[in-house]
């Protein structure tokens, strides 16, 4: 007969398992406590930069409509020549080379849009202003907002009467 001799003292006790497990326990908690944090800044970065290329294509959008344009003929309901250089309107409607009127406008619950409510421009910004300076200098003014923070783009271009 052969015997098997056992040796108890082979393996790990309750205690060493325990405080592996633990210190195991601790890196996991804090690994995913910092990948929580770097993926809520990604995606609040994200939606920043989401926010700023939408302006950026939006002002190109309309600069390069009224750049086109053959001439303005209204900002708001008024006429160029009555148009007051101290306020700001919300639309400017102008001829473009096809010879058809069109009209850029900003309403707050659809967005900016080119001509009617199907073209729309961006639906994301929160804010438009167009405003005539010295007769020909025409300023737009747009403006985003994203997690409560403001972004805003500016730019001015001379016009055709």
């Amino acid at each position: 007969m052969i015997l098997i001799k056992v040796d108890l003292e082979d393996g790990y006790s309750l205690i060493e398992l325990l405080v592996v497990i633990s210190i195991i326990s601790s890196m996991l908690t804090t690994i995913l406590v910092a990948n929580s944090f770097i993926a809520r800044g990604w995606r609040q970065h994200k939606d920043i930069s989401l926010i700023q290329q939408d302006l950026r294509v939006s002002m190109d959008k309309v600069i390069e409509s009224l750049r086109d344009s053959l001439y303005v003929v209204s900002l708001g309901q008024h006429s160029l020549e009555e148009v007051d250089e101290s306020k700001v309107y919300k639309s400017i409607a102008f001829v473009d080379k096809k010879g058809r009127t069109r009209k850029i406008y900003y309403q707050s619950n659809l967005g900016l849009a080119l001509n009617d409510d199907s073209n729309l421009i961006s639906n994301r910004l929160k804010d438009v202003r167009f405003q005539l300076v010295d007769g020909e200098l025409l300023f737009v003014h747009l403006k985003g907002i994203e997690n409560k923070e403001e972004f805003e783009l500016r730019s001015g271009l001379r016009i055709a009467k």
